[in-house]
């Protein structure tokens, strides 16, 4: 009798890889958020101009902006699917982080009067920073999941990668939750964090996603 081995998983070209990222929407956004990070980098510690770059980075977070403008529709719509009264709240706050978000993106075009824009930017930083404490205890519970499980030898490797997204993902979680943080509560040295959190957090989200089109 032949001895079942496991199915191995077909490596994707990196071209393929790259165009399955730039396809995605989360994948655009990632890649432009690292690349706007990395710039904010370079400006941060004098590599690079500040006013020849700071206005090319400010594009990038508005052109991050309108892609993700209307994406409120898809909390609205698993709304209807939300039987408990935690994720409905979870659900709701979603959707308001969503709508918030797009109404300081269309104030950052013209489009809304600045008063209204800048009390949506406040409200978008409470309902992110909500979801994000929300999401680090789902992630935690998930890691401890993954890791008190035993696994048979030829299934270690999968286990271990899997084990390996879920502290990246919780990584990833923290490093938004200090970025959010500073948004609130605005310490003195806010913006020398949030650039390293934000080009961390971009980074992690990039492995993510790499690894989900590998």
């Amino acid at each position: 009798m032949a001895l079942e081995t496991p199915e191995k998983r077909t490596k994707k070209p990196t071209g393929a890889i790259v165009q399955s990222l730039l396809q995605d929407l989360d994948g655009r956004d990632k890649t432009i958020k690292i690349i706007q990070y990395f710039l904010k980098v370079l400006v941060h510690y004098h590599y690079f101009p500040s006013k020849q770059w700071s206005p090319i980075t400010s594009q990038f977070s508005l052109t991050r902006k309108i892609l993700r403008l209307g994406h409120a529709v898809e909390p609205i719509r698993d709304l209807s699917s939300s039987f408990s009264l935690f994720k409905t709240a979870y659900t709701i706050n979603a959707i308001l982080q969503d709508i918030a978000d797009d109404i300081f993106c269309l104030y950052k075009l013209g489009l809304i009067h600045a008063k209204v824009g800048k009390r949506a930017e406040v409200v978008a930083y409470y309902c992110w920073f909500a979801a994000i404490l929300v999401d680090v205890r789902k992630s935690i519970g998930s890691l401890h999941g993954l890791q008190s499980q035993k696994v048979k030898d030829k299934h270690q490797r999968e286990h271990q990668q899997k084990v390996l997204i879920a502290k990246v993902s919780l990584s990833k979680l923290l490093l938004d939750g200090v970025f959010c943080a500073c948004d609130i509560w605005q310490p003195s040295s806010a913006n020398t964090i949030q650039i390293w959190a934000g080009l961390c957090s971009g980074s992690l989200s990039g492995y993510k996603l790499w690894h989900k089109f590998a």
